[in-house]
């Protein structure tokens, strides 16, 4: 019997944050926490891991009530996004009928509810900006040295003016800037990392192209040169309206889920690459959604005190692997 074609993914990288090393920290307690400096899972991406892992034994044991082809996805560089448009791009999604994907916590205090349809990804663009000038005596001859410090100064102020667009919120945010070398040394190189958020992709596309004439700008006004590097994006997306009714009527029957959550999104202008996987599925014929996985946290996403509640793990694997099965068997034919 042929039966459809269903993915799932699931992200497993860090973040860079430093964990804390409070011994109330149930991590730290117990022995797990991370051992990299300045890097740990502060938004619950080894979670996703394990619920993956999870999920593939559960379909191992139950394989001969599977129809069709199941593909895990197990994706690295969520962070900064990086990673899904390859595999997007590789073609390994293009006869997927169904692509599940998840996330832990967002909301808090929510062991025990789930959301199916998850939406409200912002657009955007990472870019880091190397401006590149010309060293000179401050004192002596500066006349002769050309400013990247100023450049990327400039820059920096101008992209924070840049008028929002009408259509729906956008942001843009200078993170970093690195620059000089000593305080009599005119500066010959700055960095800018910065990022840019459009609740659509259109919205974005106004908000980057706005910050490229800017970093252009700046580099001729202070005749240095200018290298643009684009660091990782993503796109606006939401899940299949009628998969998601279909995912959240399979979860509100399984055991330790006592509330199905509607009109949850990232909230806040939050991104996720997950969007790429999503709308090439959807772009040819097939069904996306973005789940929640509720959990109690302690501390928020991307701190060094982050922790969840282990109890959503095993809710979690159920939920996905019945999805799975149940889309299996349902649309086989």
């Amino acid at each position: 019997m042929k039966g459809p074609v269903i993915a799932a993914r699931f992200d497993m990288d860090a973040v860079d944050v430093t964990e804390t090393t409070d011994t109330n920290h149930r991590p730290v307690a117990e022995g797990f926490a991370s051992v990299n400096e300045g890097m740990m899972h502060a938004c619950g991406h080894d979670t996703h891991t394990a619920i993956g892992l999870g999920v593939a034994r559960v379909l191992m044991e139950m394989k001969d009530s599977l129809s069709g082809t199941v593909k895990l996805i197990f994706q690295p560089g969520e962070e900064g996004v990086r990673g899904a448009k390859s595999i997007a791009d590789s073609g390994i999604l293009d006869d997927v009928d169904y692509i599940l994907g998840g996330h832990i916590g967002v909301i808090e205090h929510a062991l025990g509810k789930t959301a199916c349809k998850m939406g409200g990804f912002f657009a955007t663009t990472k870019l880091d900006a190397v401006f590149t000038g010309v060293p000179s005596h401050a004192a002596g001859s500066p006349e002769k040295g050309k400013n990247a410090l100023l450049a990327a100064a400039s820059a920096a102020l101008s992209i924070s003016a840049i008028p929002r667009h009408s259509g729906g919120s956008s942001r843009v945010n200078v993170g970093t800037l690195h620059a000089g070398s000593g305080r009599n040394v005119i500066p010959s190189e700055a960095v800018l990392r910065l990022e840019t958020r459009g609740e659509t992709s259109e919205i974005n596309d106004y908000i980057r192209e706005r910050t490229l004439s800017i970093l252009e700008g700046a580099a001729q006004m202070y005749d240095v040169s200018l290298e643009t590097r684009f660091m990782g994006s993503a796109e606006s997306a939401f899940s299949s309206d009628d998969y998601g009714e279909y995912a959240q009527q399979t979860a509100q029957n399984l055991p330790g889920i006592d509330g199905i959550l509607e009109d949850v999104s990232m909230g806040g202008g939050g991104s996720e690459d997950f969007t790429y996987m999503m709308r090439r599925v959807q772009d040819h014929g097939g069904k996306a959604i973005f789940m929640l996985y509720g959990t109690n946290m302690v501390s928020s996403h991307h701190n060094g005190s982050f922790d969840i509640d282990e109890r959503t793990l095993p809710i979690a694997v159920e939920q996905v692997s019945a999805i799975i099965l149940k889309t299996s068997s349902d649309f086989s034919s």
